[in-house]
């Protein structure tokens, strides 16, 4: 299952690698967009949902759940409640990736966007745009480990990442799988401020050899 796959960016990769994809998402014109783009794909069922709600899944009916560039705008509340929901939807040995926002490690820059906007700078200022990229300000890396522990999830890494014009981890690509198996494992994570570099650069390499 894709939550909120938009026009389907990573959709066309994930229909590849599964026997049925599932899309949910809020917006009827973005599910409407991928039932055109993909209509020759029988594998693939959509839903608009209310925003957090899963309960057109049946329970343990998923392997895999996945999201990208989507839920960082969700606050705290939303990824607490889409958790508990997917614990229910997964099968014993599912698991997903979650890209979610992380901005409210930076509670200073929370501060300066705050008084950026009362000052009415916000919408004339790039940089302090890109420093907050309409993240969820309540969001954090340590918030999703104990919401999927809550869930009966084991959250199992974490790359705290950059974005396009800011240096600060200001996300986190969260992978997790079913079950809390109680064993004191430790969730591995670690920095990576360096991610659009790596993207550039990727983007650089694919032209050169397509």
């Amino acid at each position: 299952m894709e939550i909120a796959p938009g026009h389907g960016r990573w959709t066309q990769f994930l229909k590849t690698l599964c026997h049925t994809l599932i899309l949910v998402d809020l917006s009827p014109s973005c599910i409407d967009a991928c039932k055109k783009r993909f209509a020759t794909d029988r594998h693939i069922t959509y839903h608009v949902n209310d925003g957090t709600s899963l309960d057109m899944i049946p329970d343990r009916s998923l392997d895999f759940v996945f999201s990208f560039d989507s839920l960082v705008h969700a606050e705290a509340e939303v990824i607490r409640q889409y958790l508990l929901q997917i614990s229910r939807k997964l099968r014993d040995r599912g698991g997903g990736f979650i890209h979610h926002s992380t901005l409210g490690d930076f509670p200073w820059l929370i501060r300066l966007i705050e008084w950026s906007k009362r000052l009415r700078l916000y919408r004339r200022s790039t940089f302090i745009q890109q420093q907050e990229h309409w993240r969820a300000s309540s969001m954090t890396a340590s918030l999703f480990q104990a919401f999927c522990t809550e869930a009966d999830l084991s959250c199992t890494k974490q790359e705290l990442v950059n974005w396009v014009g800011t240096r600060f981890c200001i996300d986190c690509l969260s992978t997790f799988k079913k079950g809390n198996s109680g064993s004191g494992d430790k969730c591995a994570v670690f920095r990576n401020p360096k991610l659009m570099l790596e993207a550039d650069r990727a983007l650089w390499l694919s032209r050169v050899y397509t």
